[in-house]
């Protein structure tokens, strides 16, 4: 699928709901997914959560299949993206 149609599939699923489209399914492709932050068009992988969330929400959490806000760290930690904590710059490896 295309940026443009992930784009809008995203805009309409922010304004309608999600539930608007469990009720159509209007897409041979639609697949009913687990949380409302995996792609029903795109076989329920992970959506682009700043896309989806207009950058609220930059952090997919694969535990939970849910976008998270990404957390603030200080000037003296440094960001682990790949469980969205901040860790002491000494403490990286």
């Amino acid at each position: 699928m295309g940026l443009q149609c992930k784009m809008l599939s995203y805009s309409l699923i922010a304004i309608l709901g999600i539930n608007y489209f469990h009720d159509m399914k209007i897409n041979s492709d639609y697949t009913e997914c687990k949380s409302e932050d995996l792609d029903p068009f795109g076989k329920c992988e992970p959506v682009d959560c700043a896309l989806k969330y207009f950058g609220r929400r930059n952090f997919f959490n694969s535990a939970y299949s849910k976008c998270e806000t990404a957390v603030t760290c200080h000037d003296t930690e440094v960001y682990d993206y790949d469980i969205n904590e901040c860790r002491y710059s000494d403490n990286i490896f």
